[in-house]
């Protein structure tokens, strides 16, 4: 008598689906990193790291260090380093090219993409779905001297969540191209897209990136054609935008933040009780009939956010475009302190402080104003003059 054994097919059966359903994360060590000579592209989908990895000094045909041959990428550091430095990549993106999926990065200690020449260093973009690069739970994190031509020095991606675990910096990174966006990140904005930058452990620093070409946009962070949304948090780290540049005239000018031309969007800027969000250069914006918001921060966020002119040179303080922040749509002070130092002056289409828990802060010489045309009504609760700028101490 033939018997079926369905005890023995059952548990085959399970072990097939845990097998597929359970691939593992590839390890991936120093062994796979690469100095000079011939990069080995890891195109697969999952990493985690078993040693620190390096690749640098990589001349290569548009060839990322990492390309998924389909889907997204997840890379997790396991507490060690990764580095990009001095890879030529062609047209492609030096450490991370995505279009088919979401990028996630995490764990790492020390993360430097540095000097990459030509197309920045990660690009995590599609036209018709909005893909999103995660990255948190990182040390020390510096995007370097890296440069591209149209989108993101450093970074591109359709949706960002960036989390500080350590100290973050972008510095030096440059988009060239004409009509570049965002010197040091890009985002490429469709349907649903947004920047969320959060100070969570250590600092985040944007210090002299910049948009060299005439028609450029954001010198440290852009938002592309007319969808997307940027909330900065400074939740238990600063977020501080220093010597950012744009081009105009033939001659760089101070920029921090271009929020792109969503008519509607939300746009947020909060920061958490002793820390704050610093703008030394001015946030622009190109909307013509606005019906969005700008928020000065949120329930649970009393923390300040400051617009200054007390980083620019003698020569930088005569132009005006190096102090006028134009947020083009409505501004809402809804806690904490809104301040503004040092000859600069904010404008939006309407200006409104919620109640008089929050405070607006203003140095003699600075303007908070709406636009002679299409502007709407200015409402404080609770403003106070800092009387250290009316001369004489304080």
């Amino acid at each position: 008598m033939k018997r079926l054994n369905l005890w023995l097919l059952m548990s085959s059966a399970l072990m097939t689906t845990s097998h597929i359903c359970c691939a593992q994360a590839q390890n991936i060590g120093p062994s796979n990193g690469c100095n000079g000579g011939s990069l080995n592209q890891l195109t697969g989908s999952d990493y985690t790291c078993i040693g620190d990895i390096c690749f640098s000094n990589i001349n290569t045909t548009n060839k990322s260090c990492f390309a998924p041959s389909s889907g997204g990428l997840t890379l997790t550091g396991n507490g060690y380093d990764i580095c990009f430095q001095s890879v030529n990549s062609g047209n492609k993106p030096c450490a991370v090219d995505v279009t088919q999926g979401n990028v996630t990065i995490s764990g790492f200690s020390s993360f430097l993409c540095a000097n990459a020449l030509n197309s920045g260093a990660i690009c995590c973009c599609d036209t018709s779905s909005a893909r999103t690069l995660s990255m948190s739970g990182n040390g020390t994190v510096s995007f370097l001297n890296n440069t591209a031509s149209t989108k993101g020095g450093a970074i591109c991606a359709n949706t960002i969540n960036f989390t500080s675990g350590g100290h973050t910096i972008f510095s030096g990174n440059t988009v060239s191209g004409s009509s570049g966006i965002g010197g040091a990140i890009c985002l490429e904005g469709i349907s649903g897209s947004s920047c969320t930058l959060s100070a969570q452990g250590g600092d985040i620093v944007f210090y002299e990136n910049s948009a060299t070409d005439t028609s450029a946009k954001g010198g440290a962070v852009g938002i592309k054609g007319s969808n997307g949304s940027c909330t900065l948090d400074a939740n238990s780290g600063n977020i501080i935008f220093d010597g950012n540049t744009i081009k105009s005239n033939s001659s760089a000018v101070r920029n921090s933040v271009y929020l792109g031309q969503e008519t509607s969007a939300t746009h947020t800027f909060k920061a958490k009780e002793g820390f704050g969000i610093y703008f030394y250069d001015p946030v622009t914006c190109d909307v013509s009939s606005p019906t969005g918001s700008v928020k000065i921060n949120d329930t649970g966020y009393t923390g300040s956010i400051v617009f200054s002119g007390e980083k620019l040179s003698p020569d930088e303080k005569t132009k005006s475009e190096n102090k006028k922040t134009d947020l083009k749509h409505a501004l809402t002070v809804q806690a904490g302190s809104l301040v503004l130092k040092d000859g600069v002056t904010v404008e939006a289409k309407q200006i409104t402080q919620n109640d008089n828990t929050s405070t607006v802060v203003m140095d003699l010489g600075t303007t908070l104003q709406t636009p002679n045309s299409g502007g709407e009504t200015i409402t404080l609760q609770n403003l106070a003059i800092n009387v250290a700028s009316l001369g004489g101490g304080g």
